[in-house]
């Protein structure tokens, strides 16, 4: 397995600066946060500059992100949903990054919920599935698709090979899921995972930097499931912006080591002096 990490957490940094601190930290990939004001705004990024940006750095873009706009369903019904989710689509195929995910987010009601996002999600996975990009699931707690089954059945109404699932262990936490379980049930359709620091369940809870002290998500059954289906793609540690500054850089031994314990990835020595300077 190989580490990413999601931009947002720094959204307050220059997107050169934080994809220099990733680099410098041990990082493999970077998870660009897209959206208007975002590191990467689709409607006006330079895909060739940010791919040299990335590649000068020895990192991959594994996902997009889209941040700082309302989950699917109520995006859609605002008005703007599909042709933005378009538009990052598009910047997957420019930037040679093979998935965008997304948020289901939650309507007045869990079933006007799924009557907006199966015609949405129709026509984007016809898009997505056109130009060779998965359109990624993100289940998420007091959102429409919260729970595996749900995941599972969208998969149903949809009936596209673009659709695909992230799986977030925090979440599963959270909500008591048995992750090895969902993680074995889930099989080849996961294509990016993630995990947040938490003390807590749902609706008791808040959000640590990963690692720190009294840090209850436990990396090692979601893991060892992970092996078993063979699972060998990106696994990001997510932070918020805020989080002390350094979260990300310092986060990363803690993390690295853990993956290495677990036999996911090989402990990768960051590079001490370099953290947020751009190139």
């Amino acid at each position: 397995m190989k580490l990413c990490y999601h931009t947002g957490g720094l959204q307050y940094l220059p997107f050169e600066a934080v994809v220099a601190e990733l680099a410098a930290a041990g990082y493999d990939g970077v998870g660009p946060a897209v959206g208007v004001g975002q590191h990467v705004d689709p409607a006006t990024a330079d895909p060739a500059a940010i791919r040299d940006l990335v590649a000068r750095h020895g990192l991959e873009i594994p996902i997009l992100n889209p941040w700082g706009v309302p989950g699917l369903a109520p995006h859609v019904k605002r008005g703007d949903g599909i042709a933005f989710y378009k538009q990052c689509i598009d910047l997957a195929v420019a930037l040679d990054v093979p998935y965008v995910k997304f948020l289901s987010g939650e309507t007045g009601s869990d079933s006007e919920g799924w009557r907006i996002l199966i015609p949405a999600l129709r026509e984007l996975c016809v898009y997505a599935e056109a130009q060779g990009i998965g359109l990624v699931m993100h289940h998420h707690e007091d959102q429409i698709l919260d729970t595996p089954e749900k995941l599972l059945l969208m998969e149903m109404w949809v009936q596209s090979p673009a659709l695909k699932c992230l799986v977030d262990v925090c979440n599963m936490h959270l909500l008591n899921w048995d992750v090895p379980y969902t993680i074995k049930k889930l099989g080849n359709r996961i294509v990016h995972v993630r995990f947040k620091g938490i003390i807590g369940r749902y609706p008791h809870s808040h959000f640590i930097v990963p690692g720190d002290p009294g840090d209850e998500t436990d990396l090692a059954p979601a893991i060892t499931a992970l092996q078993e289906i063979g699972y060998d793609r990106y696994i990001d540690p997510v932070t918020f912006p805020w989080m002390p500054r350094d979260h990300a850089t310092a986060m990363y031994d803690n993390v690295a080591r853990r993956l290495a314990a677990l036999n996911a990835r090989p402990y990768k020595q960051g590079q001490p002096g370099q953290t947020g300077q751009p190139t």
